[in-house]
């Protein structure tokens, strides 16, 4: 929504002013964000890209279709197994707490 009293063209000379450009980004399918315990992934999203004075900035709309958890590596549940003597359950429910750290997963379970 354009501020009261302002048209379009005065939008992108205020724009061109501030020295910010608008890219629509149209051939984007999938925008995944990933963090070290989970996964959003948004489809079919609109991402406009704004470079303002030479950084990008990117405004992403869309309906989120998933969320997921990232696996555990069934090597990192070993690992805490053999290091602890604790069993599978216990190791990869201590990795799930430690969002993957395997140190203070090992330093968890020992206590």
């Amino acid at each position: 929504m354009l501020p009261r009293g302002m048209g379009r063209r005065d939008m992108e000379r205020l724009l061109r002013t501030m020295k910010i450009s608008i890219e629509e980004m149209s051939d984007i399918q999938q925008v995944i964000l990933k963090s070290p315990t989970r996964e959003l992934i948004i489809e079919n999203p609109v991402v406009n890209a704004f470079d303002i004075r030479g950084e990008k900035v990117f405004q992403i709309t869309g309906k989120l279709v998933e969320t997921s958890s990232l696996a555990i590596p069934e090597e990192d549940v070993q690992l805490v197994v053999q290091q602890t003597g604790a069993s599978f359950e216990a190791a990869k429910k201590a990795l799930e707490q430690t969002s993957g750290d395997l140190a203070a997963a090992i330093l968890m379970l020992k206590k």
